[in-house]
């Protein structure tokens, strides 16, 4: 049981790693084809030329760990490094990216993820050199950070292999053996103790899928955990080891905890049963001070139950929060995936874009809530009515539904059409969450068939309605007498397949405890191997009032003129400055941007009036934050300090976040992600 409990957990935080470099490997794609664009301009320039202009696109970029590069038709490459480096480990051809790892590119031993993408037009110098290719090198030292982390301590060794099975990526470890990741050179030196063979070892990784085992070493001490997790880049693996006593120092830090608590909690009892001695010595009035003793005991024991209650709280909060989070992040990439597929249908591209917003969305107000310590505390998420769509929120459901589907032979069947009042107003959160809930699961054990998912209107009454959803899947179903406990926490049916036993056991006891906020009804049957059904039950108010699915407008372009607006874009992080440096440009502002408060408020002092008609101010910045800046600004002698427009543009976006910069003397708030019609139209007010 304690090894199943350090796998799952170890399986879990390697598949958040494998995410979170994948995505840092798909960051730097970006930013490479956004910089490879400018190379179209270059037809003007010599070799020499394009050296210093790529020096330049460093320099603004100060991350010396980013190394950009221009490749000719015959493979040879220029950097601002001159020829310490070159095509090492990569080939010119026609395909558009390739991506390795290489060390020893030049005199030294430092690993580089290597970037090449195919330019789309080939660009001939002024000096006659062609220009096919653009190179991006990136030190590995960027991804070692995320590699390692507090939650083992920075003592997890980490590889790369590709799906070949060759290491293009080893950090050195204490074991010689380890360091190549052969499977077959490792079970020579180590002993099995739970977990995959290695025969299943293999055979997963050719499934791409997660393995963990643990193993003890010949003639040492200690046993370790071996960790192997598919990427989604270019079909590589990760593997981790971990020693035994790192992979579950969480649980070590909390027992020691508890054990602390124990012995103080002892001292403290021992010295107050001394105390009531020598006073019971000194006082016959015993009566008295047994019941004041007797109360004291209880408000003690009140206290630790109200504690142990606050944070059991705490705990189901995240771990539903950490289930909720995963559904809409698997349809994004689900869709995205479906859209890489199909690059040359802009209808496929439009369908997919356009879900991806919805369940990005879906996303965006899950982590409010999570954000919202008050929220957190309780363990509960804010009561909070609004009218919404009830097409649009199953559409909704069904779009992210649709992206976990993708690969699998399983086919989601609707039925909305008894549906008379569309316009409803209720928790639309808590509704979207318990029937995504529902359906993730049975994403999750139907293999094959299909999934069918049905709203009726079942009455009508002045301004209520009352809506049966229905969810029939053809999976795994489960055993009768689970059906008894399906509802409470962490119950799990005993399933024999080890690929259905996955989960914290949480997601049914959450969708009961919102249907019961709600003041609805939900009811299951399920057959084992013949599927499962739920019906859910809710009665909500409806409104005559117009109602829009935000998720499904066509975004166009904002029609405010904001051309000749003169910015100080105030960012510090260099993908955001990207993003609206481009969103500004091609709205004709011109910006000038500072990576800091401290140097926004150095630009602005320097500056004369009519230089900057707005500041565009990020709130959490190193040296100096954007509250800090704004109220040097304010408190200048400069003689636009107190008129010059200071807008914060910032990912913290509750009410008490929008009231504190306009305590500072800002004037308005925009929230990140940026909404480009949002942006336009805020600048085109202070503009007027």
């Amino acid at each position: 049981m304690v090894y199943d409990e350090r796998a799952y957990h170890l399986e879990e935080t390697s598949a958040q790693l494998t995410e979170t470099v994948d995505a840092m490997i798909d960051e730097h794609w970006y930013l490479l084809s956004m910089i490879s664009i400018r190379y179209s301009t270059f037809d003007s320039f010599d070799t020499e030329d394009c050296i210093e202009s790529i020096s330049k696109l460093e320099e603004r970029l100060e991350n010396k760990n980013l190394i950009f590069g221009i490749v000719d038709k015959n493979g040879k490459v220029y950097t601002s490094h001159e020829t310490k480096f070159n095509l090492h480990g990569l080939v010119l051809s026609d395909e558009e990216r390739q991506l390795t790892i290489t060390n020893k590119v030049g005199d030294d031993d430092t690993y580089y993820m290597t970037f090449l993408a195919k330019n789309d037009e080939d660009v001939v110098l002024a000096d006659g050199n062609v220009i096919t290719h653009s190179v991006l090198y990136v030190d590995l030292t960027e991804y070692s950070n995320v590699f390692h982390n507090n939650a083992y301590n920075n003592e997890n060794i980490v590889c790369i292999r590709d799906e070949n099975g060759k290491n293009i990526y080893t950090e050195k470890s204490q074991f010689e053996f380890f360091d190549s990741f052969d499977y077959e050179e490792i079970a020579s030196h180590v002993t099995r103790k739970n977990g995959h063979t290695l025969e299943e070892i293999i055979e997963r990784i050719g499934n791409k899928q997660s393995t963990v085992t643990s193993l003890s070493v010949l003639d040492e001490e200690g046993i370790y955990f071996l960790v192997v997790q598919p990427m989604k880049t270019n079909n590589w693996n990760l593997v981790m080891i971990i020693p035994e006593q790192f992979a579950s120092a969480q649980t070590i830090d909390f027992a020691g905890a508890i054990g602390d608590t124990a012995i103080l909690i002892g001292v403290l009892l021992a010295s107050l049963t001394l105390g009531i001695y020598i006073y019971l010595v000194k006082n016959r009035n015993t009566k008295q001070l047994i019941e004041q003793e007797r109360e004291y005991s209880k408000a003690l024991a009140a206290s630790a139950e109200e504690a142990k209650n606050a944070n059991m709280a705490k705990t189901k909060f995240l771990s539903h929060m950490s289930h909720d989070i995963r559904t809409p992040i698997n349809g994004i990439i689900g869709m995205i995936g479906k859209a890489e597929k199909n690059i040359e249908s802009p209808e496929v591209l439009r369908d997919c874009h356009k879900k991806i917003r919805m369940a990005a969305e879906h996303l965006l107000g899950l982590i409010n809530d999570i954000l919202d310590i008050t929220k957190l505390e309780t363990g509960l998420n804010e009561e909070k009515d609004e009218p919404f769509p009830m097409s649009c929120m199953l559409d909704t459901c069904c779009s992210i539904i649709r992206g976990q589907l993708e690969g699998k032979d399983v086919e989601l069947k609707t039925d909305f059409t008894n549906i008379q009042h569309d316009g409803v107003i209720g928790n639309k959160l808590h509704i979207r969450q318990i029937l995504l809930n529902i359906l993730s699961n049975a994403v999750k054990y139907t293999d094959n068939g299909y999934i069918y998912f049905k709203c009726d209107e079942l009455a009508f009454d002045e301004n209520k309605a009352t809506y049966r959803f229905e969810i029939t899947d053809t999976g795994i179903g489960m055993h009768k007498h689970y059906l008894e406990h399906i509802f409470e926490p962490f119950s799990k049916d005993e399933i024999e397949d080890r690929k259905y036993r996955i989960g914290t056991g949480l997601g049914m006891s959450i969708v009961k405890n919102n249907v019961d906020k709600l003041g609805g009804e939900i009811t299951v049957d399920s057959n084992l191997g013949l599927g499962s059904t739920f019906i859910v039950v809710l009665t909500l108010k409806t409104t005559t009032l117009e109602v829009v699915c935000d998720a499904v407008k066509e975004r166009v372009k904002s029609a405010e003129d904001v051309s000749g607006m003169k910015v100080l874009l105030v960012e510090d992080n260099e993908l955001n400055i990207e993003v609206a440096l481009m969103l500004l440009e091609d709205a004709g502002v011109k910006a000038d941007v500072a990576k800091n408060g401290k140097e926004a408020v150095e630009k602005f002092l320097a500056s004369n009036i009519g230089d900057y008609d707005l500041i565009l101010m990020d709130v959490m910045m190193p040296v100096m934050n954007g509250y800090e800046a704004t109220i040097k600004i304010r408190e200048s002698d400069h003689p636009a300090s107190k008129t010059i427009p200071i807008i914060a543009q910032t990912a913290n976006a509750f009410q008490e976040d929008i009231k504190k910069v306009k305590d500072v003397g800002m004037n308005a708030h925009i929230s990140k992600p940026i909404d480009e019609e949002n942006l336009l139209k805020v600048l085109s007010q202070f503009k007027k």
